[in-house]
């Protein structure tokens, strides 16, 4: 089975800090560069705010939301390695302040180093010990590492922190079937289901489970169920087409894996190298799919 990506979405949020933090709240005022660097920043002279808040900088070091709101405007510029060494003057600056770990984490995951992106958003959790979103998040982290144990421990942290908290739920499906604990998916996602029915990510999760235990056609009632609520929903059209293949429909197969790459282009290379296709690989309908358009 190739491993779905859990689909949270992490969305960069840019916070910008007009004031100096609470720690600094003592100290005199800021020098001016930093106050006008801002209100660039707010009309979206990136470039600009960055060069007054650096001579903001040079009059004083220590102001540690110059730090972070330059690490801000190099994360949107995508100067990565700049905007790490301004969260990290900031984390140093401040460090009880939980969101430079954040920011890093989010640099880090974006560039696939999974190792950073774990020891960040630990860093965060340190800080910040009852937010719920960074207990999933790290575990989205230790799923990608394949420590599902730490995931699905990360994962009842936040359940117990937020009981409604859909997506650490749904994540709980999908690194159960990371870890093949295939029984224990199904028999989650059933309680789940009855509960929110018109979550479509939980019925594709079971019926990735029903499937990988053998029951094809449970598989099929419930990705079909996913389309119901959400027809454009990629992943259950990828995995209705293994199904359909274990169903001996190779025709109508190739068809759901074709509109799984129409929505999502990457479920090509997926498809590709998946080894659950080796049947159909030599036909012409599937060359027709993997071929680039």
């Amino acid at each position: 089975m190739y491993k779905q990506i859990i689909t949270t979405v992490f969305l960069i949020v840019g916070v910008i800090f007009g004031q100096q933090k609470s720690d600094e709240s003592k100290k005199a005022k800021p020098p001016q560069e930093f106050t006008l660097g801002t209100n660039l920043f707010q009309g979206g002279d990136l470039k600009g705010a960055i060069e007054l808040w650096q001579k903001a900088l040079e009059k004083d070091s220590t102001l540690t939301a110059a730090w972070f709101n330059m690490g801000t405007a190099y994360d949107m510029l995508h100067r990565d390695s700049l905007a790490l060494i301004c969260y990290r003057n900031a984390a140093k600056l401040n460090d009880n302040d939980a969101d430079p770990w954040i920011y890093m984490a989010q640099i880090y995951r974006r560039q696939k180093d999974y190792q950073n992106t774990q020891m960040c958003y630990e860093n965060a959790i340190d800080r910040k010990t009852d937010d719920p979103e960074l207990f999933n998040s790290l575990a989205i982290v230790y799923d990608q590492l394949g420590d599902y144990q730490s995931a699905l421990s990360m994962l009842n942290k936040a359940i117990r922190l937020d009981t409604e908290y859909l997506s650490a739920m749904v994540n709980k499906l999908v690194v159960h079937n990371h870890a093949e604990n295939y029984d224990s998916t199904i028999f989650y996602a059933k309680k789940f289901v009855l509960k929110f029915p018109d979550e479509p990510v939980s019925w594709v999760q079971m019926g990735i489970a029903y499937h990988y235990t053998g029951n094809d056609a449970e598989a099929l009632k419930s990705v079909d169920s996913a389309l119901v609520i959400y027809p454009d929903l990629a992943s259950a059209h990828y995995y209705k087409g293994l199904i359909l293949l274990g169903l001996k429909n190779s025709s109508d197969a190739l068809e759901e894996i074709g509109r799984a790459i129409e929505l999502v282009p990457d479920y090509r290379d997926i498809a590709a190298r998946d080894g659950e296709l080796e049947p159909v690989k030599n036909t012409k309908q599937f060359r027709d799919l993997i071929e680039e358009k």
